[in-house]
């Protein structure tokens, strides 16, 4: 087969973006996740593979406390990739994605229709839960978590192409995570499922923020023996 010009000069276009260190999900703009194909934006985060364990600690604690039609929530969603992924596994389910980029949600809603569950979401511009009403019973976050000196050490493939804002959480990591704490109260049912992605150094600082809302708090390691999740039930007892 013979190539056009304009197909030689993409070609030639990506090959110059690689080798400048450009990651290949960002080349080709889409990202496999759990069991689909995302498309990524400029305004997204590249899901990693460490974040489908987010999707099996949902999936887990599902099987064996299955809620009837239950409502999820993914806070900080992206590419929605996350709600999308719960939402093809729990087909009962029906779920929201708040962001504070729109052209963060206009990704996640596009994914959404191309996997033919646009009917069971919707995706909302906010700023956390401040938007938002409660009555959910599972709820998810993959939120940034890295500090404002901590960013500068990133690798460049990194730090040059994730946006700023889906990484970078104040000076200590943490401010997403107060966020979410003080949006809680006001989105949580009794006894709602949470589950947190965190950064690998984060363990006993969000189990502190978190002590006085979730109840039976864990942490999980990835593949790698890294913490990676926290997890509990909110509990308005507490």
């Amino acid at each position: 087969m013979t190539l056009s010009v304009p197909q030689m000069t993409e070609i030639d276009n990506k090959l110059g973006r690689l080798a400048l260190g450009e990651p290949i999900t960002r080349i080709l703009g889409r990202r496999e996740f759990w069991k689909h194909t995302f498309i990524l934006g400029e305004e997204t985060l590249d899901p990693r593979p460490e974040s489908e364990h987010l999707v099996e600690e949902v999936l887990d604690f599902y099987s064996t406390s299955p809620v009837p039609k239950p409502r999820i929530l993914d806070m900080g969603t992206g590419s929605g990739c996350l709600l999308l992924s719960l939402l093809d596994e729990i087909p009962e389910a029906t779920g929201v994605g708040v962001d504070i980029s729109y052209g963060a949600l206009l990704v996640a809603r596009e994914n959404a229709r191309r996997l033919n569950l646009a009917k069971r979401c919707m995706f909302v511009q906010g700023n956390w839960g401040k938007e938002l009403c409660g009555g959910f019973d599972i709820i998810v976050s993959n939120p940034p978590y890295i500090s404002d000196s901590d960013f500068m050490g990133l690798d460049d493939n990194v730090c040059n192409y994730d946006p700023y804002r889906a990484l970078v959480s104040g000076e200590d990591g943490l401010e997403c995570y107060r966020m979410i704490h003080n949006s809680l109260p006001f989105l949580a049912k009794k006894k709602s499922f949470v589950a947190m992605e965190i950064g690998c150094a984060q363990k006993k600082a969000v189990q502190k923020l978190f002590f006085n809302m979730l109840c039976g708090v864990a942490c999980v390691r990835d593949l790698a023996g890294k913490d990676r999740i926290i997890k509990g039930f909110y509990d308005q007892s507490i």
